[in-house]
């Protein structure tokens, strides 16, 4: 206080009457005591008239004002920190916010000045002063939280239940009253250190020295030790069950795209085929069930599985086609049990007995795509069955075997089948063509 009151008392001897002397004696004689002895100071050059005025004039002063409340006596210290407190309830947020901008940029938050102004605000109050700092800095979360720390001694709910009862406009708009419901939100989940402890951190960051970058994988590191597994078990220096054990926790971690690829690696291997049949049903169950997240190559690796083991998945792949709801899902078993080999046609062609029409309509689909001639029979009879759908997929089935019995059928529907059959036997014919 002495330094600055000396200077002070410089500028007015040197320039007496002038205004910086009368200004400054003005200002230190309203903290100490209120107004001057001698009278009331001139508006224009004594002390600041409007709140806006001591705004201005705290925020130019601010480092030496620190200075000065930091050597005060304690009965002086006490009068002029409630006249400050009393002067900060008559700022706007708007000043406020100023005055605590410029503090925060040369880290003097902590100031005597600050907590002279601000001993304690109400949720209302800090919310302006949020807001006020939102528009004047941009939603700095650092500068945010080093005040929030600095001047509330509440809890974040408190003020975020102040904020809930706000409307925009009501002193501020929509984004700036989100860019604070932000901050608070995550100050409520402590996701801002101390601004100290930060730059601590910080310091301590810059001198460790910095390590190479480490090269990328080309690969997904478990999908390399895919590889490395297989490898070992097909050379005999890996038991088969620990290649089957990483399938398993594929599957139960989720990652079906890598359980299919690494059953399909493994199915290749003699050692493995019996351990990958036992957990074939439920690998395919669940590729069906998950069949929207594999891509072509997730769904390659699941046809695979099941030519590798047809034994064991025909009979849910046959369920499923009966069962399944989705289309797509319809599609994708018609295309797996098209890759079914020629032993599996007897179940193939007694299963048409056995179910709906539409299940009889997709295996028709499926014994042409198959092409054994065996089919033939069993396609002739479909050719009149009850349902148009059914009578149709037989017919263009029966093409694509093109067997002589399957072509003898379809010219004999050619020359005396109703006009819809004829129809379908041309188009039939058509795909005989290139069939031996």
């Amino acid at each position: 206080l002495a330094r600055v009151h000396e200077g002070f008392e410089e500028a007015r001897q040197a320039r007496p009457p002038g205004p910086d002397g009368a200004r400054g004696e003005a200002v230190w004689a309203w903290l100490l005591s209120g107004p001057p002895a001698r009278g009331p100071a001139p508006a224009a050059d004594g002390l600041p008239q409007l709140p806006a005025q001591w705004a201005a004039l705290l925020r130019a002063e601010r480092e030496r004002l620190d200075a000065a409340l930091a050597a005060l006596p304690p009965d002086d210290r006490a009068a002029v920190t409630a006249r400050l407190e009393q002067l900060g309830r008559q700022l706007s947020p708007e000043d406020v916010a100023a005055i605590l901008d410029a503090a925060g940029e040369e880290g003097a938050l902590g100031g005597e000045l600050v907590g002279a102004l601000l001993p304690s605000l109400e949720p209302e109050r800090l919310l302006d002063i949020l807001a006020a700092l939102v528009r004047i800095a941009g939603a700095d979360t650092q500068r945010l939280a080093d005040v929030y720390r600095r001047l509330y001694r509440g809890t974040v709910d408190e003020v975020l239940e102040a904020l809930r009862g706000r409307s925009p406009g009501a002193g501020a708009g929509t984004e700036v009253l989100r860019a604070v419901e932000t901050f608070l939100l995550d100050l409520r989940e402590e996701r801002f250190m101390d601004a100290g402890y930060a730059r601590e951190i910080e310091r301590a960051a810059a001198a460790r020295p910095r390590p190479e970058p480490a090269e990328e994988l080309a690969e997904d590191p478990e999908e390399h030790l895919d590889g490395v597994a297989a490898a070992l078990v097909e050379s005999g220096d890996l038991d088969a069950r620990r290649l089957v054990a990483r399938i398993e926790g594929a599957l139960e971690a989720g990652d079906l795209p890598r359980a299919l690829s690494l059953a399909e690696a493994a199915g290749r291997i003699p050692s493995c085929a019996e351990a990958v049949g036992r957990l074939a049903p439920r690998l395919f169950a669940e590729g069906i069930d998950g069949l929207r997240r594999l891509d072509p190559a997730g769904r390659d690796a699941l046809c695979a599985l099941f030519r590798q083991h047809e034994q064991e998945l025909l009979s849910p792949a046959l369920r499923a086609l009966a069962s399944e709801q989705r289309m797509a899902a319809r599609r994708f078993l018609v295309r797996v049990l098209s890759g079914s080999s020629p032993a599996a046609t007897p179940r193939l062609v007694a299963r048409l007995r056995a179910g709906p029409w539409y299940v009889t309509r997709n295996l028709a689909i499926v014994l042409g795509n198959r092409g054994d001639p065996r089919s033939v029979p069993a396609l002739r009879a479909l050719a009149r069955h009850d349902h148009p759908k059914v009578r149709r997929e037989a017919v263009l089935a029966l093409g694509r075997v093109g067997t002589d019995e399957a072509r003898r059928f379809l010219e004999e529907l050619r020359r005396a089948g109703t006009p819809e059959e004829r129809d379908l036997a041309v188009r039939a014919l058509r795909e005989t063509e290139g069939t031996p």
